[in-house]
């Protein structure tokens, strides 16, 4: 069974997904250039990139807002 939120934590940075009725809301996206790192941690989770429908960010700095 999935978890309702998932922590996706690497290079001191944690980022938040929330499952939603229709796929996941990502709370962060991390830094710029970790994308496969972002894209594993999902996975091991159980989700899949496509899996999220909607980003939020909580501030603009590089390791919270990179990958958007």
């Amino acid at each position: 069974m999935k978890e309702s939120t998932i922590v996706v934590s690497y290079r001191s940075v944690n980022c938040y997904l929330l499952e939603g009725r229709d796929g996941l809301l990502a709370f962060d996206s991390g830094w710029p250039g970790s994308l496969r790192e972002y894209r594993d941690c999902l996975k091991a989770a159980g989700w899949r990139l496509e899996d999220i429908r909607w980003l939020m960010v909580s501030h603009f700095h590089i390791d919270h807002a990179g990958l958007a």
